[in-house]
């Protein structure tokens, strides 16, 4: 019965650490991190900020992400990015644009092995990206993912494609 509750705890802090992990950037309504605060995770585009759309005032944000902050809910508009490269960034007042009019927030993971070399192809090209040494490529589309390895670069050709 013990080993269920130890294997049970184990799980948790796992659990825990990995949704921590995930959420490396953490958001409040108020400056000097006052206020109620939430935790948005990686990739996901959030657009809709619910009660805290045009109400950030302060961040925090983890080492090894970064975050793109926009005032339009469709990530245009005046828009800033912060990168957390060699230390956790923390903003207790969003600049004059931002204060307040955050209505779209994008957090990613920071690659900073990307190099100059790339690949542009089709697919999902892995063969193609080891055999040229490469960290990065693109394929006319905005609908394949970045790994831990390797960065996709979406490419956008007009506002509404």
């Amino acid at each position: 019965m013990y080993k269920n509750y130890i294997l049970l705890i184990a799980l948790s802090i796992v659990f825990s650490f990995q949704l921590y992990a995930q959420s490396p950037l953490e958001v409040f309504t108020e400056e000097n991190y006052g206020g109620t605060s939430l935790q948005y995770e990686i990739v996901t585009p959030h657009k809709n900020l619910g009660a805290f759309d045009n109400n950030i005032k302060s961040f925090k944000l983890q080492q090894g992400y970064m975050a793109t902050f926009a005032s339009s809910a469709d990530g245009t508009g005046y828009s800033r990015v912060y990168i957390a490269d060699g230390a956790d960034i923390e903003v207790p007042v969003m600049p004059p644009y931002l204060h307040g009019t955050v209505s779209f927030i994008r957090t990613m993971t920071f690659h900073p092995n990307v190099k100059k070399r790339g690949w542009c192809g089709t697919g999902y090209p892995l063969e193609d990206l080891i055999a040229t040494n490469s960290s990065w490529f693109y394929n006319w589309d905005t609908g394949v993912n970045t790994t831990s390895t390797i960065e996709y670069v979406p490419m956008r050709h007009n506002l509404y494609w």
